[in-house]
């Protein structure tokens, strides 16, 4: 396995920096995370917190891959950003876990 997987919720820049010492601490720069461990501020562009954890992970060289498991909490400015996004490498929305895995094993 060439990724860790997110164990903590991300609701404030302190859980970021702890995103990237769990990545560190497991010695790779590929980190999977499951929605459930992202708050409803992530999802909300007007918190700020998505950006500030996107900064974080590209200023740490950390490319995330992000399960959304629904889009119960997806508005249609973060819908936006998801397709944005996915068109980089380093942080990238998908609907399922194997979606995500390949990604990490085709960038590896």
């Amino acid at each position: 396995m060439n990724y860790c997987n997110l164990t903590i919720s991300i609701d404030d820049e302190t859980s970021i920096m702890e995103a990237v010492c769990q990545c560190f601490d497991s010695e790779t720069k590929n980190l999977m995370i499951d929605d459930k461990y992202l708050s409803d501020d992530f999802f909300d562009l007007k918190t700020g917190l998505a950006g500030i954890c996107m900064q974080k992970f590209i200023n740490y060289g950390i490319k995330a891959a992000v399960v959304l498991n629904s889009y119960d909490r997806v508005n249609e400015r973060f819908s936006e950003l998801i397709l944005e996004l996915n068109k980089r490498d380093d942080f990238k929305f998908f609907n399922t876990l194997v979606e995500a895995q390949n990604h990490f094993d085709l960038t590896h």
